[in-house]
């Protein structure tokens, strides 16, 4: 005959149920720690691609971007801000403004249906606050200020010849005539408040 009482014998099952939610919540809490640290393993890595692609080691730079968003993926869209917020400035981006834009961007290394593109789309659907904008605006000229001057003049070229061709693309089409002289406006003033000038007509 047992010597077990059925006391003891609940006692043993209320060890054991507790034994086992102990092991499911330490397991349970390793797997978070774990998700955690591959997180912060996966974002360190984006951060540093992201740094590879803006061509700066200056980490108050790569937060900035960090935060707003940026990845190496949708750093260009960064350099056409410029002329997205002089655009919004302007009025509203209808229909015709924005497959201007979004060609141009198909057919500048943001095809579509890429991160860049998809990006450059949801600035050009729905109109940014106007702080947003602004931020946008600083981070693409301290980026700019930050590059070597071999890098930052290769940039500089990259948004000429973005603006050139969007200018381009406005001319002679009814309802996209503003869209020069706004290009031509939007990096004149870039290019001025970060101490650049260009004689570059669009």
């Amino acid at each position: 005959m047992s010597d077990m009482s059925d006391k003891d014998l609940y006692q043993d099952l209320l060890n054991a149920r507790e034994k086992a939610e102990e092991d499911i919540y330490f397991q349970s809490h390793d797997q978070e720690l774990i998700a955690q640290i591959r997180r912060r393993i996966a974002h360190a890595e984006e951060r540093r691609k992201l740094a590879d692609a803006a061509h700066t080691d200056d980490s108050e730079i790569i937060d900035v971007l960090d935060q707003l968003g940026y990845t190496a993926e949708t750093l260009p869209v960064l350099f056409l801000m410029p002329i997205i917020a002089k655009l919004w400035e302007s009025g509203e981006i209808d229909a015709r403004k924005r497959k201007a834009i979004e060609d141009l961007a198909d057919s500048h290394g943001m095809p579509r249906g890429s991160e860049a593109f998809n990006r450059l789309g949801s600035l050009l659907t729905e109109k940014p606050r106007k702080e947003l904008l602004e931020v946008n605006l600083l981070a693409a000229k301290a980026l700019m200020v930050s590059l070597p001057e071999n890098e930052r003049k290769s940039a500089e070229d990259d948004i000429l010849s973005l603006s050139k061709t969007l200018a381009k693309a406005g001319r002679g089409l009814f309802g996209l005539e503003q869209i020069p002289k706004l290009a031509q406006a939007s990096i004149e003033q870039f290019f001025e408040d970060i101490g650049l000038k260009t004689d570059d007509k669009l």
